[in-house]
């Protein structure tokens, strides 16, 4: 899609396309190799940047200025998605877009490494990943076997087979660490380089490296951060304390028995009274025979 709106940077190089989606207005935007161009459109800032950027400010008056690390390589003529909430007096990144890739495999304990990333090694035959549209390249060691490279493009939710072979690798890992990770509330999935480990509280050995880290629970904001592991290094993370992402509310009418839907869901009269919502925009609507329908859109923080 990138290819449609082409701009060239200060190399010649094709840019990419950062889509900032947010009803945030004014914002300014900087970054480490420099923005060569921003389109403001309906709801979205475009970005155009350089291939291989990793780095963004966005600034705007009142709010707290957002050093953000890219997660993910950028590629030239490719096109990435950011959706920029409001929460307090800062800027939240949003996750969306994201895609479930599974990949199934004939051996366990294989390592895979994506973009470049450290190796992680799978705890069975299968591994998820929580990724963005666009490509992508992972690599696939074990002692043994052949070394695989694969190169994807992430469009949708996708199970992909690979199949060890044996043979002699040449990948030489470096030794490993134990990392400990733990948030407030517990039970947050755990992403790390975005393959899913497991869920918080967790203790792990893993191959000496640098990592992204990223928390995620329903009802609460993603939480993204970076480690560094050093090699035989024990490392305690300190409690990640997870932002709330829902309200409680509590929903009356007149008529007690009429009936209530919450974005077209039905709820029972037990479902009304400090109920927890996701933070949003949600539709009510109330129903009895021999009355008007009412219909109304709250937005709720």
């Amino acid at each position: 899609a990138a290819r449609r709106y082409e701009k060239l940077d200060r190399n010649d190089d094709p840019c990419a396309i950062i889509k900032v989606t947010t009803d945030l207005k004014s914002l300014k935007f900087d970054s480490n190799l420099g923005i060569e161009d921003v389109e403001q459109k309906e709801g979205e800032y475009w970005l155009y940047v350089s291939p291989t950027e990793k780095r963004l400010t966005l600034a705007k008056e009142g709010f707290i200025k957002l050093a953000y690390i890219i997660p993910v390589p950028v590629k030239s003529s490719s096109v990435y998605v950011m959706v920029l909430t409001r929460k307090g007096g800062e800027i939240e990144i949003a996750d969306k877009d994201l895609f479930q890739v599974v990949f199934k495999l004939n051996e366990a304990e294989v390592f895979i490494s994506k973009d470049d990333g450290a190796p992680l090694k799978t705890k069975g035959k299968a591994a998820l990943f929580s990724l963005p549209k666009g490509p992508h390249q992972f690599k696939f060691t074990k002692e043994g076997f052949a070394d695989q490279t694969q190169d994807i493009q992430v469009e949708k939710n996708e199970t992909i087979t690979v199949e060890m072979k044996p043979g002699a690798s040449k990948e030489r890992m470096r030794l490993p660490g134990i990392v400990t990770i733990d948030s407030d509330p517990e039970g947050a999935e755990v992403f790390l380089n975005d393959q899913k480990l497991g869920e918080t509280p967790l203790t792990d050995e893993l191959i000496a490296g640098e990592y992204t880290l990223v928390l995620r629970k329903n009802l609460y904001y993603p939480n993204r951060s970076r480690f560094t592991l050093e090699e035989g290094e024990s490392k305690q993370i300190p409690t990640i304390v997870l932002k709330p992402r829902f309200a409680t509310y509590t929903i009356r009418t007149t008529p007690e028995d009429a009936t209530v839907y919450v974005d077209g869901k039905r709820l029972d009269p037990a479902s009304r009274t400090k109920q927890q919502i996701e933070s949003g925009q949600h539709t009510i609507r109330v129903e009895k025979k021999d009355y008007h329908h009412k219909s109304l859109k709250n937005a709720i923080t």
